[in-house]
């Protein structure tokens, strides 16, 4: 099966499915509005890429006829910034929660090969003062390998 118009969407909502299996987690295709729930997590595509050709050499795949796909996406999990120590230990469990449901699914229910979270960090994000919130914010990659 190669790549096409749904491949993309499909690994997305699969996704989606599975980081919102995180106990209060929900999954918005936009950052978090006034009067959004929270804990809140967002996903984008950063970076696909196909298995890579020498110059002269045919494509070489992991499985004939197939094309191996690795897909970046950044998924952002958004938890109020309060700034007690409640607060931040509460935007730790949250974070675990989401980090244990792609450990759960790894194959995102069986819509890929493999899904990793390859890196966390963490960022603040004060968001406009009229709304009166403020973020702490993982920003998590998450890897997908695919055969398409």
């Amino acid at each position: 099966m190669a790549v096409d118009s749904t491949t993309f969407t499909t690994i997305l909502a699969a996704l989606a499915d599975t980081l919102g299996a995180a106990d209060g987690v929900d999954v918005y295709p936009h950052e978090p509005r006034e009067l959004d729930a929270l804990p809140a997590a967002t996903i984008v595509l950063e970076r696909a890429e196909r298995a890579a050709i020498d110059l002269g050499e045919v494509r070489r795949e992991s499985q004939i006829g197939s094309v191996d796909l690795r897909c970046a996406w950044t998924v952002r999990v958004w938890c109020s910034g309060d700034a007690l120590k409640t607060g931040e230990a509460a935007a730790l469990g949250v974070l675990g929660q989401v980090v244990a449901a792609v450990d759960a699914d790894e194959t995102l229910g069986g819509v890929v090969e493999s899904a990793t979270v390859e890196s966390v960090s963490r960022e603040r994000v004060e968001a406009p003062p009229e709304s009166g919130r403020e973020f702490v914010t993982f920003v998590l990659t998450v890897v997908t390998s695919s055969l398409h």
